[in-house]
């Protein structure tokens, strides 16, 4: 069994986060997966919780081979916990494969410890060394977690254990260990390139509503210094512009 870790921070907040990992169309996020050819979803509760039956059409490449490969898990999903945990369903090319996704806020903490000295850390990271318990470290992390700062980055966890269905001897053993690293970092890769691209998106939608406000702000301080005869005509004339008319009916009451 080939067991792989990885740790890393995207800069996204969780929930966005989880959405991507867990959207049925994520096969255009990850280049090893060509396909998604099914998908159910099998249980599902109040909190958002459910289990999903999905294979995925998968590619592979040894040497000068190459190939694909249709691989079907259980997935449950638990967008409170931040936490996708996966396992084979059926054996095929795999005789064994399961994993775990933590998707955590990423919280930059700052432990003291016992000679006085402060230590940046995150959330899920430990430094080494006895530490001293900090409230006001533990109030921020609180209020992080309930939502009263933004949370604009997370950290990301990927767990995962495989094992092929034909697994070579020694030394050669140590391929499919070094295939298993490449794929979870690959993954990791194409997580941040999704991440990059859904942030350069959202900067270019807010670059253009600051053109909008500044057009706005330069246009009303030429109204500013503007006589007031012309601004009271110009806004007369965007009255009528505008709404063409006002109609009062007999017998009603204006209100001003």
């Amino acid at each position: 069994m080939c067991k792989v870790s990885l740790r890393a921070k995207v800069d996204l907040p969780p929930d966005r986060v989880f959405d991507i990992l867990t959207n049925p169309d994520n096969a255009r996020v990850f280049r090893g997966i060509k396909r998604i050819t099914y998908r159910k979803v099998l249980e599902r509760d109040a909190q958002g919780r459910q289990k999903v039956e999905v294979e995925h059409e998968a590619a592979w490449k040894f040497l000068c081979f190459s190939g694909s490969f249709r691989t079907r898990l259980f997935c449950w999903q638990d967008p409170r916990a931040g936490t996708i945990r996966f396992k084979l369903a059926r054996p095929g090319m795999m005789k064994n494969f399961e994993g775990l996704w933590v998707v955590q806020p990423f919280v930059p903490s700052l432990t003291v410890k016992r000679d006085g000295s402060k230590t940046a850390s995150t959330s899920g990271q430990s430094p080494s060394g006895p530490l001293w318990f900090d409230p006001a470290q533990a109030l921020s992390n609180l209020q992080h977690k309930f939502g009263e700062h933004k949370m604009t980055a997370s950290l990301i966890t990927l767990e995962q254990s495989v094992l092929p269905a034909m697994v070579p001897p020694p030394p050669l053993d140590r391929i499919i260990k070094g295939i298993a690293a490449k794929q979870v970092r690959l993954i990791m890769d194409d997580l941040r390139t999704e991440v990059k691209r859904i942030n350069a998106q959202s900067k270019g939608k807010g670059s253009r509503k600051d053109s909008e406000e500044e057009l706005q702000r330069q246009s009303a301080s030429k109204m500013c210094k503007m006589p007031q005869q012309q601004v009271a005509s110009i806004g007369l004339g965007a009255y009528r512009g505008t709404w063409g008319r006002l109609d009062v009916h007999p017998g009603a009451r204006q209100r001003w």
